[in-house]
C-alpha cells in the first residue's frame, strides 16, 4: 500500500483563450513548481458542478444510472407494459380526469425517453388530455442553449391532446410550505394564470443574462390552460429522488376541498423512480445501483479513503462513493473541510501522518468568490497549503496528486466591463512523486474518473483499475527528440 493525497482545487482549469487571466506563477508558485518538475496534463471537464463531479469521480458516470435502466426499459417496452402505467392508464379511463407530467429535463437522452414513452402512452388513453410541465435540473447558465433546443422540439412533438404547459427549476419543488415561491407556484397550479412565453428561446435569454441557474428558474408558461383540478392525476417522469414534500402537501390542502369546504377526493400521484413525499406515492421502479464504485474499488485493494469536504456535500458525496446507494461503510471515513483544517498546513499533514487511511481527498472550492482578488486569494492560500503537503509527502515517500472535480464558468464585471472567468473545458492533473519521473512515463487523456483510477492504482499496482500513467516506449521517446 502507497499512501496517496488528492487535491482537489474544484472550480479550477486550464484557462481558455476567452478567459480573464487568473493563474500565475506569482501566485502560485508551489503548483507552478510541480507542474513542471513532475507529471502533468489536462484532462476534459465533462461536468460544470461538484455534484454531477463526485458522480463522474466516483461511478465514471456523468448521467445517473437511471439513464441505462430506462434506456433498457423503454427499448423492452417494460416501461408501458408495467402493471402500474396500465393500472394508471385504467383510472384515467375510468375516471375520465386529466393527467399532469411533470418531467425533469436533463439531457437529449431524457428527452428521447420520455417522446418514446409518451407516443405509446397516449395510444391507450387517446381521449385523455395530457399536460407537461418541464422542470430543469441544470445549475450552469450555459446550459441554456441546449435546453432551449429541446424544449422547441417538445413543443413541435407532442400535439393533439397533449401539451407543453410550464417550465419551472427543480428546486421550486423543494422549498417549504412558508416560502413564498413555492406558494405562488401553487397558486398558478390551481388558478391556471402564469406568465406566458411562446418564444421559448426569448425568455431563457433573460435568464442567462441574469445568471439565474436553470435548476432555479421561476415558472413561466408556454400555452395557457393547464389548470390543475380536483381529481386529476400527476405524474412525475423522474430520474432522481426529487424532493416534492411540501409541494404535495400544499398541493392536497389547496386542491382537496369543495367551495363548500366539503373534503374531495385526493390528486393520484405515480412516478417514475420514488420521490420525497409524506404521503404514499406509486413509483414505478426503485433505484438501480451499481458495484463500479470508489467504495467497492478500495473495497477490492482492502484499502480505505477519508475524505475532507464541506458538511453539505457529505450526502451526495457518500452517495456517489457507494454506488448509488445511502448506506456507510468503514472503508469511507468523512471530516467537514472548514478553512480551520483544510488551510492549515500542520493539521493535514498530522491528519496524513496519523490516520489509518490510503487515500486522502481534500476538497477545496473557489467558485464561490466574490471578486477578482478574493479569487486570487483563495488560490494563494491554496497553494501555500499545498507547499507544505507536498514536502511531508516527499518526506514519507507519500504521492500528491492535483487535481478539480469540474472547472468553472462564470461572468464577472472587473473595471466596469463584463469578463469571463473560464476554466470549464479543462482540468489539470498534476502527479508529484519522485518514483514516477515524467522521462519515463506520460498521463494518458481522460476524465476526472480516470483520476481515481489512477489513485486506486497507485495505491496498490495489483487493482485492476486502468491508471493514466503511461509507461513511455521507444517510439514515444523518439517523438520526444524530434
Amino acid at each position: 500500500m502507497k499512501k496517496t493525497v488528492l487535491f482537489f482545487i474544484n472550480g479550477f482549469g486550464i484557462e481558455t483563450k476567452k478567459s480573464y487571466n487568473i493563474y500565475s506563477s506569482d501566485l502560485m508558485p508551489n503548483l507552478d513548481e510541480l507542474t513542471r518538475r513532475y507529471l502533468f496534463a489536462s484532462l476534459a471537464s465533462d461536468v460544470g458542478n461538484v455534484k454531477d463531479g463526485y458522480k463522474l469521480f466516483s461511478t465514471g458516470r456523468k448521467d445517473a444510472i437511471t439513464f441505462d435502466f430506462i434506456e433498457e426499459k423503454t427499448e423492452n417496452k417494460e416501461i408501458i407494459n408495467n402493471p402500474k402505467i396500465m393500472q394508471l392508464q385504467q383510472e384515467l379511463i375510468t375516471k375520465e380526469n386529466r393527467l399532469h407530467i411533470f418531467f425533469g429535463l436533463e439531457n437529449e437522452t431524457a428527452f428521447f425517453h420520455f417522446r418514446d414513452f409518451l407516443n405509446e402512452f397516449k395510444t391507450k388513453v387517446p381521449n385523455t388530455k395530457i399536460f407537461i410541465h418541464v422542470y430543469l435540473q441544470q445549475k450552469e447558465i450555459s446550459s441554456y442553449k441546449e435546453i432551449s433546443r429541446l424544449l422547441t422540439k417538445m413543443t413541435y412533438e407532442f400535439t393533439d391532446n397533449t401539451q407543453m404547459s410550464l417550465v419551472i427549476g427543480k428546486n421550486i419543488l423543494g422549498l417549504s410550505k412558508n416560502d413564498v415561491k413555492l406558494i405562488d407556484f401553487i397558486r398558478i397550479l390551481t388558478k391556471g394564470f402564469c406568465e406566458s412565453w411562446n418564444e421559448v428561446d426569448r425568455k431563457l435569454e433573460i435568464y442567462y443574462q441574469n445568471q439565474e441557474a436553470p435548476i432555479n428558474a421561476k415558472p413561466f408558461s408556454i400555452r395557457g390552460d393547464f389548470k390543475i383540478n380536483n381529481n386529476d392525476t400527476i405524474l412525475f417522469f423522474n430520474y432522481d429522488n426529487v424532493n416534492c414534500s411540501d409541494f404535495i402537501k400544499e398541493l392536497d390542502q389547496t386542491r382537496l376541498f369543495s367551495p363548500k369546504g366539503e373534503k374531495t377526493n385526493s390528486i393520484n400521484i405515480y412516478s417514475l423512480f420514488p420521490i420525497v413525499a409524506e404521503r404514499p406515492i406509486i413509483s414505478l421502479y426503485e433505484y438501480p445501483t451499481s458495484d463500479i464504485c470508489l467504495s467497492e474499488k478500495l473495497k477490492n485493494i482492502n484499502a480505505k479513503c477519508l475524505i475532507a469536504t464541506r458538511k453539505d456535500t457529505f450526502s451526495f458525496v457518500n452517495y456517489y462513493a457507494q454506488g448509488f446507494k445511502n448506506i456507510n461503510t468503514e472503508n469511507i471515513g468523512f471530516i467537514d473541510g472548514t478553512d480551520e483544517i483544510i488551510l492549515n498546513a500542520t493539521t493535514l499533514n498530522t491528519i496524513i501522518n496519523t490516520y489509518p487511511y490510503d487515500l486522502y481527498i481534500f476538497n477545496y472550492f473557489i467558485d464561490d468568490f466574490k471578486d477578482v482578488e478574493d479569487l486570487k486569494e483563495k488560490l494563494s492560500s491554496i497553494d501555500k497549503v499545498l507547499g507544505e503537503v507536498y514536502k511531508n509527502c516527499v518526506t514519507n515517500n507519500f504521492t500528491l496528486m492535483i487535481s478539480s472535480l469540474y472547472g468553472m464558468y462564470r461572468s464577472i464585471e472587473i473595471s466596469d466591463e463584463k469578463e469571463v472567468i473560464d476554466f470549464s473545458q479543462q482540468i489539470p492533473l498534476i502527479i508529484a512523486d519522485d518514483m514516477i519521473s515524467k522521462v519515463k512515463y506520460s498521463i494518458g487523456y481522460g476524465n476526472v474518473h480516470g483520476v481515481l483510477n489512477t489513485a486506486i492504482k497507485n495505491i496498490n499496482d495489483a487493482s485492476n483499475c486502468n491508471s493514466l500513467i503511461r509507461k513511455k516506449g521507444m517510439f514515444s521517446s523518439l517523438l520526444k527528440k524530434k
